[in-house]
C-alpha cells in the first residue's frame, strides 16, 4: 500500500479515538467516556505539526467526572457557550533556597573528583512510601562507574544517605552499572508485596540497547525478573498508566527517526516484565508492524530553536509521564544544545535540556500549550551565562524524574529533576533539585483582559459525588449554576439565583466548597445524569484552577495523585481534607 493510503487510513482509525461512550465505541472505553478506536496503540506517523488529540474535537457525548477537573486542554468546555474568559498557563518555580537538594558529597559518588561526581535522578524515581512513612529518592550515583542510590527524606526537601548492606557502607541499591533507570512505587493492593518496587533498568551490560526488569520488596534489594526486553537506545523510560482497565505499563523508546533526531516510539503491555518483547524501536516516521513500537512523539515547531552544536535542529531527549487527578502529566526533556565553546559567547558547554510540559487525557496523544506562538518552558536550565561567573546548579542537562512530582495535602506540588553544573564545563558534576507549583496549578481560567465579566460553560459532563469543590482565588466572585445538557436551562435549586457561594470564609484556596440555597442535597438533582456546568466570573480578580465533585465535605476527589506525598496512603485521593 502506498505510504499516502496508509497514513490516510490510519488517521481514520485515530479519529475514532475520543468518540461517545461505550455505545458504538470499537475499542476500549476510559472511565472518562473516550473511545480508544479499534486500533490500539494508533498507527500515526512523526510530524512537526501535531494536530489536537482527536478526543477534543470529537468528545464523548457525555463526559464522565472522576478526579479533579483541570483546564490544561479544551476538553471540558462548551466553546460556543463560553465567552471572555482566557487560560493562563504556569511555571514551577525553583527552591533556589535550598537547592540542589542532593549533591555528590560521598567517596562513591566520586566525590574526590568534584568536576565528574555524579548523585542525581536520570530518570529513576522520586516516591512517598507511606508505608515506610517517607520519600524516596531513587538516583544515578558514581564516576565514572555509575550505579543506582536512594536517599531519604521525611519531608521532601532534606535527604539522607543510610548505609544499606547491598554494597556495605554506602547507600548503593544497584551496583551494576547503568545509563539511567526508571523506577515505580507500585501501590495497587493487587501488587505483590515483593513487587511494590519495580525497576526498568538501562544497563551497560545490555549495552544500553534493552530494558532489564528488577522487582523490591522495599526498594533496596532487588532481584532480576527480566534480563532484555524488545531494542531501545540509551536514554529509555516508563510509566504506569492506571487509567486504562486493565492498567497499563507504557515503555518510552528513545528512537532516531530522520528528520527528527531523538524522539519516543511506544509499547504497552499490562505487566513490566511479560509482553515487552517488541521487535523493533521503531526508528522510522511510522510503523505499522503489530510486533513493532509504534510512533509517538518528539519535539515539534513550537519549540524553542536550537542554541549552538552541531546536531542543528532542537529534539526530544525524554518523555517521563505520570497519572495525576483526571489527566496524564507529561515531561518532555527537550535538547536544544550541546558542547557550545564558551568562546562562541554561549558558555553553556554541556547538553542544552530543560523540561516542558504535555497533557494527555487518553496516555497517547499529547495537548502541549502554545502561549504567544511557542511552548513554554516549565523547569529550565540556569539562564546566568556569563563567561567567568560561578555556575548555578541547574547550568544544563536539566531532567525529570520517575514519578514525576510528589502531591502534599495543603501545600504545592514538588517536582524533582537532575542537573549538572561545576568546574567541568563539559559534563560537570551532576545533583538534584526541587520545584513547587500550587496543587493543581498548571492552568487557570480568568476574565479576559480589558473584560470586567466572563462565562465558562462545560461540554456535558456527568458524576456522582453530591459536593461542589473548587481550587481558585477569590472564588466570592463566581457563581455556579447546573444546566441541563441539552435545554442549557438551569436545574431546580441549581441556578445562578439559587446559588449561595463559598462555605466558610475562605476564598482562596486549593480546597473549597461552594453550595447553593438548598444546602448539601440540592446536587442531588444533578447526579448520574448529563448536565452542563456554568461558572459565571463576576470580575477580573477571579482565577479558577480546577473543580470537581466529591461524595462528602471531606473533599476527596477520587482522582490520581503522581507520586504521593505525606498525609496520602494511597495512590488517589481518597481522603480530601479529612
Amino acid at each position: 500500500m502506498p505510504l499516502l493510503a496508509a497514513l490516510l487510513g490510519t488517521l481514520t482509525q485515530g479519529a475514532l479515538a475520543g468518540a461517545s461512550g461505550s455505545d458504538g465505541c470499537p475499542g476500549e472505553v476510559l472511565a472518562n467516556g473516550i473511545c480508544l478506536g479499534s486500533t490500539w496503540p494508533p498507527i500515526e506517523p512523526h510530524t512537526h505539526r501535531f494536530p489536537d488529540p482527536p478526543y477534543i474535537n470529537n468528545p464523548p457525548n457525555t463526559i464522565n467526572l472522576i478526579g479533579r477537573q483541570l483546564f490544561i486542554d479544551d476538553f471540558l468546555i462548551d466553546a460556543s457557550r463560553t465567552s471572555t474568559v482566557v487560560t493562563t498557563f504556569h511555571a514551577a518555580t525553583y527552591r533556589d533556597d535550598i537547592n540542589p537538594v542532593l549533591r555528590p558529597d560521598k567517596t562513591w559518588e566520586g566525590a574526590d573528583n568534584i568536576s565528574t561526581a555524579f548523585a542525581s535522578p536520570f530518570s529513576g524515581g522520586m516516591w512517598w512510601d507511606a508505608a515506610a512513612n517517607e520519600y524516596k529518592l531513587f538516583y544515578r550515583c558514581g564516576s565514572p562507574k555509575a550505579m543506582q542510590c536512594l536517599a531519604i527524606s521525611r519531608d521532601g526537601l532534606t535527604f539522607t544517605k543510610p548505609e544499606f548492606d547491598v554494597v556495605p557502607g554506602t547507600n548503593v541499591v544497584q551496583p551494576e552499572f547503568i545509563d539511567g533507570s526508571t523506577v515505580w512505587l507500585d501501590t495497587d493492593p493487587a501488587t505483590p508485596p515483593e513487587r511494590r518496587f519495580a525497576m526498568a533498568a538501562v544497563f551497560a551490560a545490555q549495552h544500553y540497547s534493552a530494558y532489564s526488569i528488577l522487582y523490591s520488596p522495599d526498594g533496596v534489594h532487588w532481584t532480576l525478573a527480566l534480563n532484555r526486553t524488545g531494542p531501545i537506545e540509551d536514554r529509555s523510560s516508563v510509566f504506569l498508566n492506571p487509567m486504562r482497565s486493565p492498567r497499563k505499563w507504557i515503555f518510552s523508546i528513545k528512537s532516531g527517526p530522520k528528520g527528527f533526531g531523538r524522539s519516543r516510539s511506544y509499547w504497552e503491555s499490562d505487566e513490566l516484565d511479560t509482553g515487552a518483547q517488541w521487535t523493533d524501536e521503531c526508528s522510522d516516521v511510522v510503523c505499522n508492524a503489530t510486533t513493532a513500537a509504534k510512533a509517538w512523539t518528539n519535539a515539534d515547531v513550537y519549540d524553542p530553536a536550537w542554541g549552538c552544536g552541531a546536531e542543528n535542529y532542537t529534539q526530544l531527549y525524554n518523555l517521563d509521564a505520570v497519572a495525576y487527578e483526571s489527566i496524564i502529566v507529561g515531561l518532555f526533556s527537550l535538547f536544544t544544545g550541546k558542547y557550545c565553546a564558551s568562546g562562541a559567547g554561549f558558555n553553556r558547554t554541556g547538553e542544552w535540556d530543560s523540561v516542558f510540559l504535555g497533557f494527555s487525557r487518553d496516555g497517547f496523544h499529547w495537548t502541549r500549550p502554545v502561549v504567544n506562538g511557542a511552548h513554554q518552558v516549565f523547569l529550565p536550565m540556569d539562564a546566568h551565562v556569563v563567561h567567568g561567573e560561578n555556575w548555578r546548579w541547574n547550568k544544563a542537562n536539566v531532567q525529570s524524574v520517575g514519578g514525576g512530582f510528589t502531591v502534599q495535602r495543603d501545600d504545592p506540588l514538588r517536582f524533582y529533576v537532575g542537573a549538572r553544573t561545576g568546574a567541568d564545563q563539559l559534563t560537570g558534576n551532576a545533583t538534584a533539585g526541587v520545584a513547587e507549583l500550587r496543587r493543581d496549578g498548571f492552568a487557570s481560567v480568568s476574565v479576559s483582559t480589558g473584560a470586567t465579566h466572563g462565562v465558562l460553560v462545560t461540554r456535558p459532563v456527568e458524576f456522582s459525588g453530591t459536593h461542589l469543590f473548587v481550587n481558585g482565588d477569590n472564588v466570592d466572585k463566581i457563581k455556579v449554576a447546573i444546566l441541563d445538557a441539552v435545554t442549557a436551562t438551569a436545574l431546580p435549586q441549581l441556578g445562578i439565583d439559587d446559588y449561595a457561594g463559598v462555605v466558610g470564609s475562605t476564598t482562596s484556596g486549593t480546597l473549597l466548597e461552594l453550595r447553593w440555597a438548598g444546602g448539601p442535597n440540592a446536587l442531588n438533582h444533578a447526579v448520574n445524569k448529563s448536565v452542563r456546568v456554568q461558572f459565571s466570573f463576576q470580575d477580573d480578580s477571579a482565577q479558577l484552577f480546577s473543580f470537581w465533585f466529591a461524595p462528602s465535605t471531606c473533599g476527596a476527589s477520587s482522582g490520581w495523585l503522581g507520586a504521593g506525598g505525606i498525609g496520602y496512603n494511597s495512590s488517589r485521593d481518597t481522603m480530601g481534607q479529612c
